[in-house]
């Protein structure tokens, strides 16, 4: 009996002690800078253990019983915790490369709704659920601008720009040998046909781009929406070298045009090398009247 007291003395302090973790902040920041729902794992251990030593009949700390009857609201703030952060990072993850720099701003608003939680917010506090909710409403806005400007990249300027460098100029006849002039005629009349809707989805390819900064325009505050216009002009440009910045949202969006620019053009060049191509069109008409 008297070992039995013994333990359970040692017990209740250990038990006692471990609400005062409780007082951690619910997030904290690894070393790689990665956030973590920061619930002790004695927590949840003095909490089990708590259960069934009331079970038992056994007499528990007041702190501990005051912390038990708060069980269910820990363990479900600790799930909003972990669901918050797990979306927050799935949505980075899908964000494409290309357009990090443009939704940065949209990114620092979850950052920032998420500094109490790493700073002030404890797991005692009684605001903790009411910052969960601040954060999820940020995070929502990033997931819907997320989804739109993605859809329009992938969707359809990607699969444009696909379409363009995998158009073959001409098509050569493969079966039935034809006359000279026949291929020559054909030839041109493919060639002005695939022209013309290189043309065409050159130009949506354009349209879909100043679409997208024209969604991304519609999610941003007033103050961010200085120079997002044609000829997105600077605003902090360099007075000697007259170069821009690269880090206000204009330069972004200029930034952004030049790259997909670049993107169409090559296509544009991939399409016109796609075989065959009119120079082997050619050769092949010169070899056949030189003979």
């Amino acid at each position: 009996m008297q070992y039995e007291l013994l333990h359970l003395q040692h017990w209740s302090q250990a038990a006692a002690g471990a609400t005062l973790l409780l007082r951690n902040t619910l997030l904290v920041r690894l070393q790689n800078q990665e956030l973590q729902v920061n619930l002790s794992p004695e927590v949840l251990e003095v909490l089990e253990e708590a259960r069934w030593m009331k079970k038992m009949k056994v007499e528990v700390p007041e702190s501990v019983e005051k912390m038990s009857r708060r069980e269910t609201e820990i363990r479900a703030l600790q799930t909003r915790l972990l669901d918050l952060l797990q979306d927050f990072s799935s949505v980075l993850a899908q964000i494409p490369q290309v357009l990090v720099p443009l939704l940065q701003t949209f990114i620092s608003e979850v950052e920032s709704a998420l500094i109490p939680g790493l700073t002030t917010v404890t797991w005692s506090s009684l605001n903790a659920q009411r910052f969960v909710d601040s954060v999820q409403r940020p995070l929502l806005e990033l997931k819907q601008v997320c989804k739109c400007v993605s859809d329009i990249l992938d969707c359809r300027i990607g699969r444009l720009l696909q379409r363009m460098s995998s158009r073959a100029i001409l098509s050569l006849p493969e079966d039935n040998p034809v006359p000279p002039e026949e291929l020559l005629s054909t030839s041109e009349r493919n060639v002005k046909e695939s022209a013309a809707t290189l043309s065409w989805q050159s130009q949506q390819v354009e349209r879909y781009v100043y679409e997208l900064i024209e969604e991304l325009k519609t999610k941003m505050k007033p103050a961010e929406l200085i120079n997002l216009e044609e000829p997105f002009s600077c605003l902090q440009p360099d007075p000697k070298q007259r170069t821009r910045c690269t880090s206000c949202l204009p330069c972004l969006c200029y930034a952004l045009i030049g790259q997909l620019c670049h993107r169409n053009t090559e296509a544009l060049v991939k399409g016109a090398l796609a075989p065959p191509s009119l120079s082997l069109v050619l050769v092949s008409l010169n070899c056949r009247w030189s003979l």
